[in-house]
Formats: C-alpha cells, structure tokens, sequence
C-alpha cells in the first residue's frame, strides 16, 4: 500500500495544471457538483479524512468511496488521485504493464471535459504518478476487483443489486484472494487501454 508520502508525491506530481489557467475553473459545474461517488485508492483514506474530517466515507464492493452530496466538499489542493487525473488514464504495455502512454476516458461521464490534449509537462508528470499508483500491489488488486466485478455484474445482471454489499466485498475478497499473480494481472491489465 502506498504510504501516504507516496500519496502526496504522486498529488505533488499532479499539482499542475494539464491545462493553461485552472482547468478546474470552467469545469467545475459539471465536477463537483450535485451527488458523485468519487473512489479511493487504497491507502489514500488517511489523507483523505485529514483534508476533509466532515466528509463520511462510504465502504463499496471495490473499497472506500466518497459520496459527495448536495455541493462540493473539494478544495483543489486536497483532490483526490482520481479527480487529479481526470480525465486521462494510462494505456500500459499489454507484455509489461508499464505506463507508456495517455489516453483521455471516451464517454459520456467524460465528455464535458474540453481538455484533448494536456500540456506535455503534465503529461510526462501523470505518466510518472500513474507508474507510482501501478507499481503498488494492492492498487493493482483494487483495479483487479473493479474489473471482476464489472464482468460479474453483467454476468447476473439486476439480481446483483439484492446482495448486500458487505456481501459482496467478501465474494470478491475471497475471489482475488485466490488468484496466482497472473490472473490477477490479467485483470488488472484489462481495466485501463493497452498499446499494440
């Protein structure tokens, strides 16, 4: 797990806009606003609760969430990894899984962003940060889970939504529990876009 020094490297790399200017100022109407549920990294709860210890932090199948209602919680400065990276994620090496490029997230959750290209300065930083977060074991296992449990909820389609969710988190416990290595790297890797 990253320690949270590990944390604030990777947000320090982030720090910097992908954007001339604020990118934050003109999207904020579609980030943090209204209700989100906004996903953190394993490990990254500690800072997470030290920025913002009125924020109640809901545990979900793939680990803690952040169900932001009514408002915005978000001061740029204690963004979480998900929301600094935004909307890019990496494309990894399908033989290695190392990071070798960007690609921005195509869908209709993404689509507001006006951002299609980030400065190249910020792109080499997340290239950086995005290797960090990969290179960790248990993020790579959080990713894994989120794979695994996207394909089993097409598998049982809506019954899945009548299994308690603590349920659920021991299901998946016990699946990627029992995975080798290279199962579990197989679904990890599937999570974000692969080069050729």
């Amino acid at each position: 797990m990253l320690t949270d020094a590990r944390f604030l490297e990777v947000y320090e790399l982030l720090d910097k806009g992908m954007s001339e200017g604020d990118c934050g100022e003109p999207c904020a109407r579609f980030c943090c606003t209204g209700v989100a549920v906004k996903t953190l990294l394993p490990g990254e709860e500690a800072l997470f609760a030290a920025y913002h210890p009125e924020v109640k932090l809901a545990r979900g199948p793939t680990g803690l969430r952040v169900v932001q209602s009514d408002g915005c919680f978000c001061v740029r400065e204690h963004r979480l990894f998900v929301c600094r990276a935004f909307p890019f994620r990496p494309v990894l090496d399908r033989d290695t899984g190392a990071v070798v490029d960007l690609a921005k997230v195509d869908n209709d959750t993404f689509a507001p962003c006006w951002i299609t290209e980030p400065l190249a300065d910020w792109r080499e930083r997340a290239l950086r940060a995005w290797s960090i977060v990969l290179e960790d074991p248990d993020n790579r296992r959080f990713y894994s889970r989120i794979v695994y449990l996207r394909n089993f909820l097409e598998f049982v389609g809506d019954q899945f939504y009548s299994v308690p969710e603590e349920r659920i988190d021991l299901f998946l416990d016990e699946v990627i529990g029992t995975m080798t290595p290279d199962q579990e790297r197989i679904l990890w890797l599937l999570q974000f876009p692969g080069s050729a």
